[in-house]
């Protein structure tokens, strides 16, 4: 098995986002050795989704409390002006409410200035009310992904672009600098199922990893769904002649270490029920049982965590975005170096 990489999810949302606390993360991360930091991403965030990957817990989240949002790019653009090293992950830009030629824009710059850090996540989103806000059509989105993609995989590189599609269509563009175009992981690809049925795969999802990405992200699934969806995702790839030696799974998953299980689960359980009643109502999964979402995440003692770590590793992951849920930034940071020293030096 080759080297693990890790990273954690800065807090660019909820109750914790601010721009000290960005810093604070971004500078630990760098400071323990930790492979990247990563941003999510949304345009529209309302108060219905607050339970998404937002920061702090659900001990925090009142009637009053505002959906705030640090915009992902620009999150990440703040945070390579003050690292050196640590690579810069979005996971995930929800890639058809943007317009591609301003995202490619921007990515070839941010990629520049840090020095070719760019870790470029995007995914189809699954959020119905932004698209609405947007005015970008929920249910063709995978379409319109797959055609973002193609842009963006032409101007990733820089120089002169034209592309004739569907929804973008411009002749002779010109983006400059020219640099290494960052790798493409491609999200989604599970099929979260309320209990008691088994969770899915999702072939478009799959196929679009297999043929435009470097790499793919799930964020949900037992290790053994996780196998299969690799092993999919290289049988597809042929279909496009492309082998992908040097193809990369990525998981992003909550995260939370204690001394003990007990005191993990206990910490945690408000703000994964608030997640489930919350956002996965509103993107109509139904809901999952808390049991359910512990078994597929890195909540728990240090023996729990590793053991679960190495189980997904050997189902193909290969890098770890941590999606921590700690009750202020100074847990958070103690966090941190309580998996940098005891669980991280183990892989």
């Amino acid at each position: 098995m080759s080297a693990l990489k890790f990273g954690i999810l800065l807090p660019n949302s909820g109750s914790l986002a601010n721009a000290k606390a960005i810093r604070q993360v971004a500078i630990k991360a760098e400071e323990l050795g930790l492979d990247s930091v990563w941003v999510h991403d949304h345009i529209s965030y309302g108060s219905d989704w607050l339970g998404h990957r937002a920061s702090g817990l659900a001990e925090q989240i009142t009637e009053a409390a505002e959906p705030v949002f640090h915009e992902s790019v620009n999150t990440l653009s703040f945070v390579a002006g003050f690292t050196d090293r640590i690579l810069l992950g979005t996971a995930m830009i929800v890639l058809p409410l943007r317009n591609p030629l301003v995202l490619g824009r921007q990515l070839i710059t941010l990629q520049a200035l840090s020095q070719g850090r760019l870790i470029l996540g995007v995914a189809a989103g699954d959020y119905p009310a932004e698209f609405n806000v947007m005015n970008v059509p929920y249910e063709t989105r995978g379409a319109i992904t797959d055609e973002y993609l193609e842009v963006l995989c032409k101007i990733l590189h820089g120089g002169s672009v034209s592309y004739y599609g569907k929804n973008v269509h411009f002749e002779d563009g010109q983006f400059y600098p020219k640099v290494n175009s960052p790798p493409v992981i491609v999200g989604g690809g599970v099929i979260a199922v309320p209990e008691p049925d088994d969770d899915k795969l999702s072939i478009p999802a799959l196929r679009r990893a297999a043929k435009y990405g470097d790499g793919w992200m799930p964020d949900w699934g037992r290790p053994e769904l996780i196998e299969r969806g690799v092993k999919t995702i290289k049988d597809l790839a042929r279909n496009y002649g492309k082998e992908h030696s040097s193809f990369q799974v990525a998981f992003s998953t909550a995260f939370h270490l204690a001394d003990r299980d007990e005191d993990a689960l206990r910490a945690t359980a408000k703000s994964i029920e608030f997640a489930e009643r919350e956002a996965n109502v509103v993107a109509k999964y139904g809901v999952r049982t808390p049991r359910k979402t512990l078994e597929r995440s890195l909540i728990g003692s240090r023996r729990t965590v590793a053991e679960r770590i190495q189980e997904y590793a050997l189902a193909g992951v290969s890098h770890f975005s941590l999606v921590p849920l700690a009750r202020d930034i100074d847990s958070l940071l103690r966090m941190m170096e309580k998996f940098g020293k005891e669980v991280m030096t183990s892989f």
